[in-house]
């Protein structure tokens, strides 16, 4: 069975400190501050009803005591390629997390749990960071959740202001290496594949999702051509009020020196009509 750690009675863990404790070198990097999109009312927007009406997830939500639309606050990510690492907050039971594990064929050891994944490749390793903070790691290496340290903690991090954003490594911008939801709106913008990096934020203004991109270059020239491409993909994309393709389309793209940003605004309506389109 899980053995508790003895918390510690710390400040809690900051959006920078949950990215901090994961491996990061190289990586794709996530966070989303789930509690503000449920006051604004975008998670269920986003979520869907279909994964409270899978029976799959209503079996796992009753065995864990865990439902991420109601328990979960945040959530940091690092995805390195061949594995991926969460620093989740929010309200865990941790005893029926380790009650699944065991159920799933895994085991606990001291505060580390592991079980198998969905694959013979895929290996789910996880343990308490605090008492409202769980690691969690995917990966062909059974143990690879004991690579996420909370010794760089104090880390200080430039991370973006807004409650959702991911920011990719210009060598990791393929369709093979990202979700396929982010794919969708990556694939019009191939050339973002010049960058170093490229981030791209979400946030809440009234009624209005605003989206922006920042893509860092090598050079001024470089960012000069990649802001003519962009505006041109955009211009060319087209858009139909209900889809990915309208959200490019109206774009806004801006240089500066080496940097070139975009920026969307999204109403309700069409983030519902895309969300709806992508869960079928």
């Amino acid at each position: 069975m899980l053995v508790l750690l003895r918390w510690r009675a710390n400040r809690p863990y900051q959006d920078n400190e949950l990215l901090s404790v994961l491996p990061s070198q190289g990586a794709i990097l996530l966070y989303m501050n789930t509690a503000a999109l449920r006051e604004g009312g975008i998670l269920d927007l986003l979520a869907g009803s279909k994964a409270a009406e899978d029976a799959d997830y209503r079996k796992f939500v009753e065995q864990i005591g865990f439902d991420y639309r109601t328990d979960l606050d945040a959530i940091a990510g690092s995805l390195t390629g061949d594995t991926s690492y969460f620093a989740v907050r929010g309200r865990f039971q941790w005893k029926q997390l380790a009650n699944y594990a065991a159920m799933q064929g895994g085991e606990c050891r001291n505060t580390v749990c592991t079980m198998p994944g969905s694959t013979a490749e895929r290996n789910v390793s996880f343990y308490p960071l605090e008492r409202d903070v769980l690691v969690v790691a995917f990966s062909v290496d059974p143990k690879a959740v004991t690579n996420i340290s909370p010794a760089l903690r104090n880390q200080k991090l430039k991370l973006p202001t807004e409650p959702v954003w991911v920011s990719i490594p210009g060598s990791r911008l393929k369709k093979s290496e990202v979700e396929s939801a982010m794919a969708t709106f990556i694939a019009p913008l191939e050339s973002l594949a010049q960058v170093q990096a490229v981030t791209l934020a979400a946030g809440l203004a009234g009624n209005w999702l605003q989206v922006r991109m920042a893509a860092d270059c090598n050079s001024a020239a470089e960012a000069a051509r990649l802001k003519t491409q962009l505006s041109q993909s955009a211009t060319s994309t087209g858009a139909d009020g209900t889809s990915m393709a309208s959200l490019l389309a109206a774009g806004t793209f801006e240089q500066h020196d080496a940097q070139v940003t975009g920026r969307w605004q999204l109403d309700r309506s069409l983030l519902q009509s895309i969300a709806g389109s992508g869960a079928r």
